[in-house]
């Protein structure tokens, strides 16, 4: 932390979450195989593990004003907020126009605990940024049929209407109740001015966002994101 406070020039920062919260090697010592998610059975001490002590301590000695968890699936991710006292909680992959599963988990329980909810990735790697038809007519190995049903209906919400689908995307998002901060990833800067757009002209009208609101999908394996 000292370190990137250097390298920052910065006596502190806002935020400080742990990455990827849903893996083991997190919250057990010694894990042999650290790239493995939390088993849904075993017990962890999420609250007294050594991460979870630094960042308190951190926020303590005025490092950083706020401390949270970070990671990729919904259900794991809220299991670790159930035993720890954060200030944010950042899901990825768990809510968009297609996947919806942090609404029977991430949404409820952040409200609940009374942190601020994050939304990562809400273009899935990409995928709700442009349109694909070659993926309707040769769906890629994680598109299921329910999946590619979906993205058929959602493609042709965008035609219809004629919104791009990455502005679509995010009008779709930026109402939902709930959400403190939707994180963009931008690989140009055009990505960020299609954003900063797609939020100046606010949430879709009514019908389109119902229409929207009928795609999603809830509980979609993971391996969807990979």
């Amino acid at each position: 932390i000292e370190d990137n406070l250097r390298l920052l020039k910065r006596d502190r920062v806002d935020v400080l979450q742990v990455h990827e919260a849903n893996m083991n090697f997190w919250w057990e010592d010694g894990a042999k195989h650290p790239w493995v998610e939390i088993d849904s059975v075993k017990a962890f001490d999420f609250d007294q593990a050594p991460v979870l002590k630094a960042l308190r301590k951190a926020k303590e000695e005025g490092l950083c004003r706020h401390i949270g968890i970070t990671g990729n699936v919904s259900w794991q991710m809220s299991r670790v907020l159930e035993s720890v006292d954060v200030d944010s909680f950042l899901v990825a992959f768990s809510y968009d126009p297609i996947v919806r599963n942090a609404e029977d988990d991430a949404f409820p329980l952040a409200e609940q605990r009374g942190v601020a909810l994050i939304l990562g990735a809400i273009f899935y790697g990409g995928r709700m940024v442009a349109v694909h038809p070659e993926w309707l007519e040769t769906p890629p190995d994680w598109m299921t049929p329910d999946l590619r049903d979906r993205f058929e209906r959602l493609y042709a919400i965008q035609r219809e209407c004629g919104i791009p689908l990455a502005q679509l995307t995010m009008r779709f998002v930026l109402p939902r109740k709930g959400v403190s901060v939707i994180l963009i990833g931008a690989a140009r800067p055009e990505e960020i001015e299609e954003s900063v757009k797609a939020v100046h002209d606010g949430p879709l009208p009514e019908d389109i966002h119902r229409e929207m609101e009928s795609l999603g999908l809830r509980r979609v394996n993971k391996n969807f994101m990979l």
